[in-house]
Parts: structure tokens; C-alpha cells; sequence
């Protein structure tokens, strides 16, 4: 693992530990980044605030935030194509509530990586 990959995943774990999961399956060496919302004023604000002080430290990755979809939009497209086995137009990150990703944690183990292991583990 490079120090751009571990660099980025620590910057952006610790911001919103908590209420973030990523996809196992993620390319993160890719220059951009795609992240799913619910709410521009909650959860896509610290998102937002997460990628400025990123930013400042790497600006060749772009971080595009979607938060044109529901709570229950988010829900159901990760449902489909999980059950799908299907990764393809997946976020490499989704910020949900907590426990919300616990079901989505224990359906699907080795789908999501916790943000709270990245940087430490060195897990992918």
C-alpha cells in the first residue's frame, strides 16, 4: 500500500467514522472518488468538510458527493445489487446511519470495509 492510499483513507476515516462504510471493492488508487448522501445539510455537509481538508493535502483526487437520493433510495439500490453480487455503480463510499450499516455489515461481510480499520490494518 502506497502513502497517497493510506494518507487518504486515514484523512477521510477519521472526518466521519461512525456513519461511513466502504466498499471492499473500491479502486483506491483511483483519482476520483465517488460518495453517496442522504442529506446535503447533515451528513453531506461533513462529507464536504472532510474533502476540503483533504484537498488541501491532494489536490489530483476528486471526491464527487451524490446527494440526490434518499435514505431509502440509498437502502434500496445497495440492497439490489448486493443480494445481485454486484458491485458495478456502487459508491466507494456510503454514508449511512449506524445501524442501518450494521445490517448491511453482517448480510454482506465482505462487501464493506469499516473506515475505522483503514490506515491501521492496511486492509483493502
Amino acid at each position: 500500500m502506497n502513502s497517497f492510499t493510506t494518507g487518504w483513507r486515514r484523512a477521510l476515516g477519521v472526518t466521519v467514522a461512525g456513519i461511513a462504510i466502504i466498499s471492499a471493492s473500491a479502486a483506491f488508487a483511483a483519482t476520483t472518488v465517488n460518495v453517496w448522501c442522504w442529506d446535503k445539510n447533515f451528513n453531506g455537509a461533513a462529507m464536504n468538510e472532510a474533502i476540503a481538508s483533504y484537498a488541501k493535502a491532494h489536490p489530483d483526487v476528486t471526491i464527487k458527493v451524490d446527494v440526490s437520493m434518499s435514505q431509502d433510495d440509498i437502502r434500496a439500490k445497495l440492497q439490489t445489487q448486493l443480494l445481485a453480487n454486484n458491485t458495478q455503480g456502487l459508491p466507494d463510499i456510503v454514508l449511512i446511519q449506524d445501524d442501518v450499516a450494521q445490517k448491511y455489515l453482517q448480510s454482506f461481510p465482505n462487501a464493506f470495509v469499516p473506515l475505522s480499520q483503514i490506515g491501521s490494518s492496511g486492509r483493502s
